[in-house]
């Protein structure tokens, strides 16, 4: 249920939804918020208030994800680890990293 949680806020803060989130778990009667913190280097990051076991329960029931998601900012945003190998090629031909070539196959002994 946490991981899903998180994926769910990993994805809010990258599309900058964060107000949309917020207000939606008050609907459902959760104190959820996100602040700023800085870390000892001067960089800061994004936190999240922590759930209990029974508020997430509350979350995975009640909680509309279409209010959250259904206006996203920038669909174009995703994070590597969802993407697929083609899906990657794609993303980095768009950018500034240009499909060369492929790789020799590897030989088997």
């Amino acid at each position: 249920m946490g991981k899903l949680l998180n994926q769910v806020i990993n994805w809010t803060i990258e599309q900058k939804r964060e107000e949309h989130l917020e207000r939606a778990m008050r609907n459902i009667g959760i104190s959820f918020h996100f602040f700023e913190v800085k870390g000892d280097d001067g960089k800061s990051s994004i936190k999240w208030s922590s759930l209990d076991g029974n508020e997430l329960n509350v979350v995975l029931d009640k909680l509309d994800l279409k209010a959250v998601l259904h206006d996203m900012q920038d669909k174009s945003l995703s994070t590597l680890d969802v993407l697929n190998k083609t899906s990657l090629l794609i993303s980095a031909g768009k950018g500034a990293f240009p499909q060369l070539g492929q790789k020799t196959p590897l030989k088997t002994i």
